[in-house]
Order: C-alpha cells, then structure tokens, then sequence
C-alpha cells in the first residue's frame, strides 16, 4: 500500500483529521514542547517516536513542535516514503529520519535495539495497534524507550457499540484486534508502569474504505486517543 497511500482519498481525508486533532490537543498530551520562543541555542531538545509510522502522518503533525524524529515500521515501503517525504520537505536526515524495524519480534530487531532505550519525550502510535499480535508487549517495549516523564500516545479505534468484536475472515491477515474500549487501553498502559492515563474520544468519525467482492465498502469509525506517562523517578 505504501506507493498508494498518501493518494487514497478516503486516507487523505482521515490523516488531516487526525492531523488536526493532535494539533488542537497539544496541552492535554502534555509534552514540553519547541515554541517559537525556544532558541536553537539554548539546546532544548524534543524527541518523537513515531511507532508504525506508515509514511508519517504524526510526524509531520508534530514536526515544528519536536526537534527529532526518529520513525520505525516493518514495511520497508513505508520506511522508503517517509524518509521521501522528509527529503522533499529539505528536512536533514539527522533531525527526521525512519528505519526499519519490529519492536514486537524476541528479540526485537537488531535497528531497533540500536536505538537509545530511553531517549524519547513522546512516543505514537497512529491507528496501528489493531494490526498488532500482542498489544501488551507492544505496550510495555513502547514505555521502555521512553525517558522518566516521557508521554506514550496511542490513537486507534473505538469498539463498536453493540458489535461482538469478530474481526472478518478476510482481514484476519493485517487486523488482529477489532477496536478498544477505555478499561483495555487503561489495563495496557497501567500495566506497562504508566501514570496519568486519559482517553479522549474524537467527535467526528473517521471513515474507512476497502474492497470486497468487486464493491466498494465504507464504515464510519470512532477514533479515540489514549495518553500516559512514564513516572518521573
């Protein structure tokens, strides 16, 4: 999907709203962010992992407000757009750039271990956890690499009210988990040793689109966001 992604209409139109409600929540996420008072040198210094980055919609949403990006996905076809998106963008390789990786894997792969274990302000995941295998895993490695005070910041989809939670056969394949509910992500995050959870529900549903049997599917979905911090000491 990586080649098409940023052209798929219904895509585009899910990414500006997400992109736009991290912008409206900046305070309730609660980094300390870069503003246009920060000076380069007074060497603050804001670090963003972009888990599951795809091409990078989150980084490019909090870019002015983050000195350094680092976004990690298995596919290699992603990690290829978003380092193509950085470039186009003039943005230097030392200060955004994505790798290839699975935190999940034991052990995780060796670019991912490479990495400093607790470097990051932030860490997002931006409607990926529902293709996870083991969301608690992913959970507590996600807390890991963040520094004391560090923000995990997780965006997916909302059970469906009313619905069993099945996950169709035939995206048995790339969806693992058929959305979550408040007590799951509280359960995730307090379980990983984070404090100071909250889970804002967005009002406008996003809408999702694939094919089955030649037509065009459509479903509307609720999109939450989901926060907490890594204990100062």
């Amino acid at each position: 999907m990586a080649a098409e992604y940023d052209l798929k209409p219904a895509f585009v139109k899910m990414n500006a709203q997400v992109t736009q409600a991290i912008r409206d929540r900046l305070e309730w996420i609660g980094v300390d962010w870069i503003s246009d008072e920060d000076k380069p040198e007074d060497g603050k210094e804001i670090r963003l992992l972009d888990y599951a980055a795809g091409t990078g919609v989150v980084s490019r949403a909090l870019g002015p407000y983050v000195t350094h990006t680092l976004g990690v996905d298995i596919s290699p076809g992603m990690v290829n757009k978003f380092n193509e998106h950085a470039r186009k963008a003039g943005l230097d390789p030392s200060r955004i750039h994505a790798i290839e990786g699975d935190l999940c894997s034991d052990p995780p792969t060796v670019s991912f271990t490479e990495m400093p274990s607790t470097n990051f302000d932030i860490a997002v995941v931006c409607a990926g956890f529902h293709h996870f295998n083991d969301t608690e895993l992913a959970t507590k490695r996600l807390a890991e690499r963040l520094k004391p005070g560090g923000v995990l910041l997780i965006m997916d989809f909302l059970t469906p009210s009313g619905e069993d939670g099945k996950v169709p056969d035939e995206v048995k394949h790339m969806v693992k988990v058929f959305g979550f509910d408040e007590p799951t992500m509280r359960r995730l995050f307090e379980g990983a040793g984070l404090v100071d959870f909250d889970l804002w529900i967005m009002p406008e549903k996003v809408v999702l689109e694939r094919e089955k049997d030649g037509e065009m599917m459509r479903r509307e979905i609720t999109v939450f966001f989901a926060k907490g911090r890594k204990p100062a000491a």
